[in-house]
């Protein structure tokens, strides 16, 4: 069985048959990668930009039709630039893997992490924006990383988004285990 190794958010996730998941790494340029993508799939480009502002990662869900088996195959490709402290790439890394796990229907996976490693639990499903979704990772590979919540990176671009994610985050734990011990008499 093939599967999707999403090395920053520490999960390996088993794909279909008609899934693939591509990590490209560091790229000079998004745009650029953007070009070489849609070469080699034959597409239309279309600029990744968003509102104005300056991309640093992207996850790229490229879609195309296997005639003889009547069916969809569904390439995921993940990709940023190489900027910013060691932190900060780890989490634009893990907000791209993030939405791969989105697109991959596999968020549970990464709910179970987090509950397990940080006693929060993040119902994706009552989630409505995909970036909400995606800080969540990138929340939860720094903090895996450092435990220090000083170290996560506010983005400029969809800081709504992103202090909707903190706030979801802190208001998510759970309550802590108490375990009472009885001595016999």
């Amino acid at each position: 069985m093939r599967t999707a190794n999403l090395d920053a958010l520490g999960i390996e996730v088993p794909l279909r048959r008609n899934e693939f998941y591509h990590d490209d790494g560091y790229v000079d340029s998004i745009e650029g990668h953007e070009k070489e993508l849609c070469v080699l799939y034959g597409r239309d480009y279309e600029s990744p930009e968003k509102n104005g502002t300056e991309v640093v990662g992207i996850c790229r869900v490229i879609k195309r039709y296997n005639w003889s088996d009547l069916e969809i195959i569904k390439d995921i490709h993940t990709y940023q630039i190489d900027f910013g402290t060691e932190n900060y790439k780890l989490q634009v890394k893990a907000h791209e893997q993030a939405h791969a796990l989105h697109k991959l229907d596999k968020l549970e996976i990464l709910s179970r992490k987090i509950e397990k490693n940080f006693r929060v639990r993040i119902n994706f499903d009552q989630l409505t924006s995909s970036e909400v979704i995606a800080h969540m990772g990138g929340i939860y590979a720094v903090l895996k990383k450092t435990n220090d919540p000083n170290q996560l990176a506010i983005k400029k671009s969809g800081i709504d988004d992103y202090m909707e994610a903190l706030y979801i985050w802190k208001n998510s734990k759970l309550p802590e285990r108490k375990y009472l011990f009885f001595n016999k008499l």
